[in-house]
Formats: C-alpha cells, sequence, structure tokens
C-alpha cells in the first residue's frame, strides 16, 4: 500500500520538525512538504496528489481558512487537519463554517 501523502504547514519550523518527526514513525505517512509559504504549498497541490495538509490558521501573508478554499478548489479530496494555539472556542465556529468535519484539540 502506498503511504499517505502528507504537507506540513505551519509558521514555526520547530513546529514543522516536530511534526515531521512524530509522523514519519509510521511507515504509513510520507511527508512530502513542509513550508509557512502558501504559494509552496499551492504550487506543490497543482502538481502532485496530497492525501493530508496539516495546516496553521495562522500564516504569513494568509490564513488557514482563506488557504483551505484555495486547496479544496485545487484537490477536493485532499483532507485537512487545522492546528492553533488558541482556545478552540476561539476558531471552532469558523472551522464548521468551512466545512470541516472535525475538531482536534
Amino acid at each position: 500500500m502506498k503511504p499517505a501523502s502528507v504537507i506540513i504547514m505551519d509558521e514555526h519550523p520547530i513546529v514543522r520538525m516536530s511534526i515531521e518527526v512524530l509522523l514519519e514513525k509510521n511507515s504509513n505517512i510520507q511527508v512530502v512538504l513542509k513550508t509557512d509559504d502558501n504559494r509552496t504549498a499551492v504550487d506543490y497541490l497543482r502538481t502532485y496528489p496530497v492525501d493530508l495538509v496539516i495546516l496553521d490558521i495562522e500564516l504569513p501573508g494568509t490564513d488557514g481558512f482563506t488557504l483551505l478554499k484555495r486547496i479544496k478548489s485545487i484537490q477536493e479530496n485532499t483532507k485537512i487537519l487545522f492546528l492553533s494555539s488558541k482556545s478552540e472556542s476561539f476558531y471552532a465556529g469558523r472551522a464548521i463554517r468551512a466545512r470541516r468535519k472535525r475538531i482536534c484539540q
């Protein structure tokens, strides 16, 4: 079985690296891109299929909700997992309105 492809998007390099270290312990997951740059991620998504984007809600130059719409317009079936250092209630309503099925805290 082909490993699930994952993009990690967070504004903090240490967070990106930590998530990658955790995920790569599982041979069924392949981190294909780590970035805080939305253009880099969008360009990648236009070229390659991706199973999951782990997406920080607060990013330089954009926010996760705006980027979610762009991702879904490129790859409708890509799953999104939002990350935030804010409390769940701070973003939960907005995430639900953005059509996300689950909130993880």
